[in-house]
This record gives structure tokens, C-alpha cells and sequence, in this order.
């Protein structure tokens, strides 16, 4: 017999299945194509790579479930993170950002 948790963790992706169908497939072979190609260079240079993929991702679920409101949440709040950090940069004139000054 299985345990709880692993019980719990099959009946989610078993409903993430059922919602996103094989979104996350779609995903990487879109950004393998793009980082490929030299695509997502400057990206690269950014602190927005891992919010673009993700973003992506939410874009990808929203192919298989277009009224999914979670995902279209879930890309308005890392814009808005997006956003902040453009704002950081534009008033620090392109020096480190503060999470960036922290890790140091």
C-alpha cells in the first residue's frame, strides 16, 4: 500500500494531467528551439530567465485550458515581479538589484 503523501502527489498530477494535458512538453521543446537558436541571449544576461520560462509554462497550460484563471494569475503576478525589478533597475541607473546586493 501506497503512503498518504505519495497517494496525494499521484491524485495531483493525476489532475494536472487532466487540466494541462502535456503543456509542460510543449514548453521545453518551445525553449529548447529558442535557446538553440540563440534566441534568449540577452535573456540570459537578465534576472528574468527563470520568470519568462514560467510564464511560458502558464501560457503553455492556458493552450489546454484557456479559462484556467489560476494560470492567468499566476502570469499577471510574475509580470508585476517583472515590472518591479524594471523599476529597480531604472531607479538604481542599471546597478545591482536589491535581492542581487543581499546575496552578496
Amino acid at each position: 500500500m501506497k503512503n498518504k503523501s505519495i497517494q496525494r502527489l499521484d491524485n495531483i498530477l493525476s489532475n494536472r494531467g487532466k487540466t494541462y494535458n502535456e503543456s509542460w512538453k510543449m514548453t521545453g521543446i518551445i525553449y529548447k528551439y529558442l535557446n538553440n537558436n540563440d534566441y534568449l541571449e540577452e535573456l540570459h544576461k537578465t534576472n528574468f530567465t527563470y520568470n519568462w520560462i514560467t510564464i511560458l509554462c502558464k501560457l503553455m497550460r492556458l493552450l489546454a485550458n484557456p479559462y484556467h484563471e489560476d494560470s492567468w494569475l499566476d502570469i499577471a503576478g510574475y509580470a508585476i515581479i517583472c515590472l518591479d525589478e524594471c523599476n529597480n533597475e531604472d531607479n538604481n541607473n542599471n546597478n545591482e538589484s536589491d535581492t542581487e546586493q543581499r546575496i552578496k
